[in-house]
C-alpha cells in the first residue's frame, strides 16, 4: 500500500496564451512573468487555427504562445493560479480596446517528468475536479521518450513545434526541481 505524502509532487508551471493581438500577447507575457515568475523557456507563436471555437468571443486570427516560468508549483496550485488567471484575464481585458468580448485567453498549465496537465473551467469525462471551479486533465505523457496525446487532446498540443518546447521545459523542471531525499 502506498503512503500518503505529506507534500503534493511538484511541476514546473506554464503558459499558454492567445489572442488576436500580438501586442496583448507580448503585454500578458509581461504580466505573468511579473506575477509567477520569469520567462525561462520561450515556446512557439503559432496561427491558432486548429478551431473556430474560440471565434465567436475572441475573434479571428488569433495567435497562440507556450513559455514556461522559473516556478516550481505543488500540483495541488494549479487550481488557485487558474483562478487568479481567469481574474487576469479580465483586468487585461477591460485595459484593452478591443471589439471583441475576450481579448486575450490564459491557460495556466503544468509539467513534471512524465505528462503535461492543463487546468481548465469546463468539465468533461477526462477532467477531474480539484476545486474552486476548476478541472484538470492530462493532455500529455511522455511514452518511450516521445510526447503521445489522448483521443481528447487538442491539436495544437500535437504540433511538433510544441512537443519540442514541452521536451525543452522538462529538462528545466529536471534540472530545477528540489533534490529528493
Amino acid at each position: 500500500m502506498g503512503s500518503i505524502r505529506s507534500t503534493p509532487t511538484d511541476a514546473l508551471l506554464f503558459f499558454a496564451i492567445f489572442s488576436g493581438s500580438s501586442d496583448l500577447l507580448n503585454r500578458t507575457k509581461e504580466e505573468l512573468a511579473q506575477r509567477f515568475g520569469s520567462l525561462i523557456v520561450p515556446g512557439p507563436r503559432i496561427d491558432f487555427t486548429d478551431t473556430d471555437y474560440y471565434q465567436r468571443s475572441m475573434g479571428p486570427n488569433l495567435l497562440k504562445e507556450w513559455f514556461a516560468v522559473d516556478r516550481i508549483i505543488g500540483q495541488d496550485e494549479l487550481a488557485s493560479i487558474k483562478v487568479e488567471c481567469q481574474a487576469l484575464e479580465i483586468a487585461i481585458g477591460a485595459g484593452h480596446e478591443s471589439t471583441v468580448s475576450r481579448p486575450i485567453n490564459i491557460d495556466p498549465g503544468m509539467i513534471d517528468l512524465g505528462k503535461v496537465m492543463l487546468a481548465s473551467t469546463k468539465n468533461h469525462a477526462h477532467r477531474v475536479y480539484v476545486g474552486s471551479g476548476i478541472f484538470v486533465e492530462v493532455t500529455l505523457y511522455l511514452c518511450e521518450g516521445e510526447w503521445s496525446g489522448w483521443p481528447w487532446t487538442y491539436p495544437d498540443y500535437r504540433r511538433p513545434e510544441v512537443h519540442r518546447f514541452f521536451d525543452r521545459a522538462r529538462q528545466e523542471y529536471r534540472d530545477r526541481r528540489p533534490a529528493r531525499g
